[in-house]
């Protein structure tokens, strides 16, 4: 999938309830309960979601380069550490993928210059 091709939103998620409006969307463990939120959070971490233009529309199947494939591209979740680290998962939030599912370098593929800023601050 070329990821340069798709256009991201970036929502920072600042508590439980700004959360539900993608609960429907995904299984992450994060949508489960404000304490399940809470715990991925701890030590001061943020958490963004990166939504595509296309995202409602995705059926859930699994493609090539699955998870990395279409619809679990489609919908991101990424907690950031305070010292820049993060760790994303995808929309289909698979046992199967790594904590690491996007390299920086994809992130940078995948967003414009002012939303990495907005996860990363200035580069």
């Amino acid at each position: 999938m070329d990821l340069n091709k798709k256009k991201y939103t970036v929502v920072r998620i600042d508590n439980y309830d700004e959360l539900m409006p993608y609960a429907g969307y995904t299984e992450w463990c994060i949508v489960f309960s404000d304490v399940a939120m809470e715990y991925y959070l701890q030590g001061g971490k943020r958490l963004f979601v990166l939504i595509r233009s296309d995202m409602p529309r995705v059926h859930r199947a699994k493609g090539e380069g699955y998870p990395k494939d279409d619809y679990g591209l489609s919908l991101i979740a990424m907690i950031v550490d305070k010292d820049g680290s993060f760790e994303c998962t995808s929309r289909w939030n698979s046992f199967e993928e790594p904590p690491q599912l996007l390299t920086r370098d994809e992130l940078i593929s995948m967003l414009n210059k002012d939303d990495y800023e907005k996860i990363f601050g200035k580069v």
